[in-house]
């Protein structure tokens, strides 16, 4: 039996809706959306799904202190991320993601030290980012480097030797982007989400 809808999922539902998902109504939601609004702070798990419009998520990550989970898969215009501080993620695809510069992905490991599953595939990446990954994020298990063609095998080697690192040329499939809530540590049913999906 399908999970009885809240007044939120109606309202994002509704969101959906009305027009394309783009910045100024992710901007929307972050700033006026009552019910969101209320939930922002406790947000756990954030998805857009092929979202073209969508370029820049700062509000989103401004509002969302608590978010655990990031995917931006397939959301190719996105070129800004907005973590600046001391974030609890653990989970970030930004993989099709091309156009975020390499500052901004070096930023987001800079800040982003609970990171457990990194996904960078078809990402514009260097070695610098791999070293960068080596000494920032000591709890990765999953690093994705489809079509980074950047990446040296001695810069592979500056990472743990437990990261499973994915570096396939076949096309994604749906068990890539599942994510179990207990393997990231997260507590069956406390894990509050949002997806945004596009046309």
């Amino acid at each position: 039996m399908p999970p009885k809808r809240t007044s939120k999922d109606s309202e994002a539902q509704q969101l959906d809706k009305e027009r394309p998902i783009s910045d100024s109504l992710t901007e929307e939601s972050a700033d006026k959306c009552h019910n969101l609004k209320k939930i922002m702070p406790n947000l756990n798990r954030l998805q857009f799904s092929a979202c073209p419009n969508v370029t820049d998520l700062r509000a989103i990550a401004h509002s969302c202190q608590n978010l655990e989970y990031l995917d931006v898969f397939e959301c190719c215009q996105v070129s800004e991320l907005g973590i600046y501080s001391d974030s609890n993620i653990k989970y970030l695809d930004i993989s099709t993601c091309n156009f975020i510069p390499e500052s901004i992905i070096n930023e987001t490991i800079h800040f982003s030290p609970k990171l457990q599953h990194l996904d960078l595939g078809f990402c514009n990446i260097f070695n610098s980012i791999i070293k960068k990954i080596a000494r920032s994020c000591p709890n990765l298990k999953f690093l994705g480097l489809e079509w980074c063609k950047n990446i040296s095998k001695k810069a592979i080697g500056y990472l743990n030797r437990n990261i499973h690192i994915e570096d396939y040329d076949s096309e994604r499939s749906e068990s890539d982007s599942e994510w179990s809530d207990e393997e990231y540590g997260l507590e069956k049913g406390t894990v509050i989400s949002l997806l945004f999906k596009g046309d």
